[in-house]
Protein backbone atom coordinates (compact mmCIF):
# COMPACT_ATOMS: atom_id res chain seq x y z
CA UNK A 1 0.00 0.00 0.00
CA UNK A 2 2.83 2.40 0.84
CA UNK A 3 4.62 1.71 -2.41
CA UNK A 4 1.43 2.46 -4.36
CA UNK A 5 1.10 5.81 -2.56
CA UNK A 6 4.78 6.64 -3.22
CA UNK A 7 4.28 5.74 -6.88
CA UNK A 8 1.20 8.01 -7.03
CA UNK A 9 3.15 10.91 -5.46
CA UNK A 10 5.98 10.41 -7.94
CA UNK A 11 3.55 10.51 -10.87
CA UNK A 12 1.85 13.64 -9.53
CA UNK A 13 5.20 15.44 -9.11
CA UNK A 14 6.15 14.54 -12.67
CA UNK A 15 2.82 15.79 -14.02
CA UNK A 16 3.04 19.04 -12.09
CA UNK A 17 6.61 19.63 -13.31
CA UNK A 18 5.72 18.90 -16.94
CA UNK A 19 2.59 21.02 -16.78
CA UNK A 20 4.37 23.99 -15.23
CA UNK A 21 7.24 23.68 -17.71
CA UNK A 22 4.82 23.61 -20.64
CA UNK A 23 2.90 26.59 -19.27
CA UNK A 24 6.13 28.55 -18.72
CA UNK A 25 7.32 27.80 -22.26
CA UNK A 26 4.03 28.91 -23.77
CA UNK A 27 3.92 32.11 -21.73
CA UNK A 28 7.54 32.93 -22.54
CA UNK A 29 7.24 32.18 -26.26
CA UNK A 30 4.29 34.55 -26.61
CA UNK A 31 6.21 37.39 -25.00
CA UNK A 32 9.25 36.73 -27.18
CA UNK A 33 7.21 36.82 -30.38
CA UNK A 34 5.41 39.93 -29.19
CA UNK A 35 8.76 41.74 -28.93
CA UNK A 36 9.82 41.11 -32.54
CA UNK A 37 11.12 44.47 -33.81
CA UNK A 38 9.55 46.13 -36.79
CA UNK A 39 11.30 48.23 -39.38
CA UNK A 40 14.47 46.15 -39.62
CA UNK A 41 15.54 44.41 -42.82
CA UNK A 42 14.35 40.84 -43.11
CA UNK A 43 16.09 38.18 -45.20
CA UNK A 44 15.66 39.08 -48.84
CA UNK A 45 15.20 42.81 -48.17
CA UNK A 46 18.88 43.78 -48.22
CA UNK A 47 20.18 46.53 -50.44
CA UNK A 48 23.52 46.64 -52.22
CA UNK A 49 26.32 48.73 -50.73
CA UNK A 50 26.61 52.12 -52.41
CA UNK A 51 30.32 52.82 -53.02
CA UNK A 52 29.72 56.35 -54.29
CA UNK A 53 29.93 57.63 -50.71
CA UNK A 54 33.36 58.06 -49.07
CA UNK A 55 32.04 56.85 -45.74
CA UNK A 56 30.95 53.53 -47.24
CA UNK A 57 34.30 53.10 -48.97
CA UNK A 58 36.11 53.86 -45.73
CA UNK A 59 33.86 51.62 -43.65
CA UNK A 60 33.69 48.57 -45.95
CA UNK A 61 37.15 48.69 -47.57
CA UNK A 62 39.50 51.01 -45.66
CA UNK A 63 38.95 49.84 -42.09
CA UNK A 64 39.19 46.09 -42.90
CA UNK A 65 42.45 46.69 -44.81
CA UNK A 66 43.78 48.72 -41.87
CA UNK A 67 42.94 45.94 -39.39
CA UNK A 68 44.48 43.30 -41.68
CA UNK A 69 47.73 45.24 -42.01
CA UNK A 70 47.79 46.00 -38.28
CA UNK A 71 47.34 42.29 -37.52
CA UNK A 72 50.13 41.26 -39.90
CA UNK A 73 52.55 43.82 -38.43
CA UNK A 74 51.60 42.83 -34.90
CA UNK A 75 52.11 39.11 -35.61
CA UNK A 76 55.47 39.79 -37.27
CA UNK A 77 56.70 41.73 -34.25
CA UNK A 78 55.34 39.06 -31.90
CA UNK A 79 57.16 36.30 -33.82
CA UNK A 80 60.42 38.27 -33.72
CA UNK A 81 60.16 38.54 -29.92
CA UNK A 82 59.57 34.79 -29.56
CA UNK A 83 62.63 33.84 -31.63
Amino acid sequence: MVSLFAYFVKIMKTLITQTSTTFYFLALSNSIFAQAPTGIPRPGQYEEVDFSSWTNILFYIGIPIFFYLFYKIWMKSKNKKNE
